[in-house]
C-alpha cells in the first residue's frame, strides 16, 4: 500500500491519481499516528508493574506494528509530498500541514521509544533530505 501511496504522488501529470495517492498517504499516516498514541498506554495485565518491562513491551509492539518499512515509506511520502507543489489550494495546504504533524509525532515517539530503531530511522531521514 505505501509503494503504491508513493507512486501515485509522484504521477504529476494524472491529476486525479495523484490526488488519490496524497489521500492514501494521509489515511496510512493517519494509522501509524493512531498506532503510536496508542501503544504506550498498552499493558501487560498480568505482569508486576515494572517500568522497564512496560517499556520493553511498547518497543516490541512498535517494531511489530510501525516496522522500518513503514517508517522508510513515511518519510519518502513526506519527501513526495513536499514535492508535489500543491500549496495554492488551502484544502491541499491543510491536508499537508496535517500530514507533517501526523508524521512528526510518529518519529518522535518512536525515536523515544524504540532505540534499536533510532539510527536507521535517522539514517532514512537524512538520506532522503540531504
Amino acid at each position: 500500500i505505501c509503494q503504491t501511496s508513493i507512486s501515485a504522488l509522484q504521477q504529476q501529470g494524472n491529476h486525479e491519481l495523484h490526488m488519490r495517492g496524497r489521500w492514501l498517504s494521509t489515511e496510512v499516516v493517519g494509522f501509524a499516528s493512531a498506532v503510536s498514541r496508542t501503544v504506550p498506554f498498552c499493558d501487560i495485565s498480568h505482569a508486576k508493574p515494572n517500568k522497564a518491562l512496560k517499556l520493553l513491551f511498547a518497543e516490541l509492539c512498535f517494531e511489530r506494528l510501525l516496522p522500518l518499512t513503514l517508517v522508510r515509506a513515511i518519510i519518502r511520502m513526506l519527501s513526495s509530498f513536499s514535492q508535489s507543489g500543491d500549496g495554492q489550494d488551502p484544502a491541499s495546504a491543510e491536508e499537508e500541514t496535517k500530514l507533517w504533524e501526523s508524521s512528526k509525532a510518529v518519529l518522535a515517539q518512536l525515536l523515544e521509544m524504540c532505540p534499536n530503531m533510532k539510527y536507521t530511522i535517522l539514517e532514512v531521514f537524512s538520506s532522503i533530505h540531504v
